[in-house]
């Protein structure tokens, strides 16, 4: 009788003990925020001699599961990023950024956006590289953090490709100082 009484103790406790640990990775999530993948799809040519930005808003390729709104709040997200390294009176060559959203998922648990973005020579429209950058957020956090996640991963790709505009901003202005940390005795 109580191994009868023990296995069903242990069949009630399972689901509930899932329920617990799908509730800490929701948790652990909602703190951490949204997440960020670039994938390559033309590898990015030397970006040294740009030191300009100019970026031409994204446009949707989703159809109605993208609003307008959200679309907007991209595209000023993203501008808002990006003015904070305008340099105009370093000489250089402009690089235009622009792209498409491709796809995107607003589930129950799962948010998720790709943008197809695109480097060009502002001058010749000659093309300088084509990535996919995904921002993913929990169901908790919602799209809003996705399109954030969408914003910081493409600074992050700028960074990959040396993308020497990023290097005058006045954001990145105490990374060329090291930091050094005195030990107590």
């Amino acid at each position: 009788m109580s191994k009868i009484c023990l296995m069903g103790l242990i069949a009630i406790s399972l689901p509930v003990m899932a329920g617990c640990g799908m509730a800490a990775k929701t948790l652990v999530e909602t703190a951490r925020g949204g997440t960020t993948e670039i994938q390559i799809i033309s590898p990015v040519q030397n970006l040294q001699a740009y030191q300009h930005i100019d970026f031409k808003p994204f446009t949707s390729a989703v159809g109605g599961l993208l609003s307008e709104a959200r679309l907007n709040e991209l595209n000023n997200k993203i501008n808002t990023e990006l003015s904070k390294f305008k340099n105009e009176t370093e000489p250089g060559k402009r690089l235009r950024l622009s792209g498409s959203i491709i796809h995107i998922v607003d589930g129950v648990y799962e948010k998720e956006i790709i943008v197809q973005v695109r480097l060009q020579d502002a001058s010749d429209g000659r093309s300088l590289g084509m990535a996919n950058i995904t921002g993913m957020s929990n169901s908790i956090r919602g799209l809003k953090e996705g399109v954030y996640s969408v914003a910081d991963g493409l600074l992050d790709f700028l960074a990959q490709n040396h993308f020497p505009g990023l290097k005058g901003a006045s954001l990145f202005s105490s990374l060329t100082h090291p930091v050094t940390l005195e030990q107590t005795q």
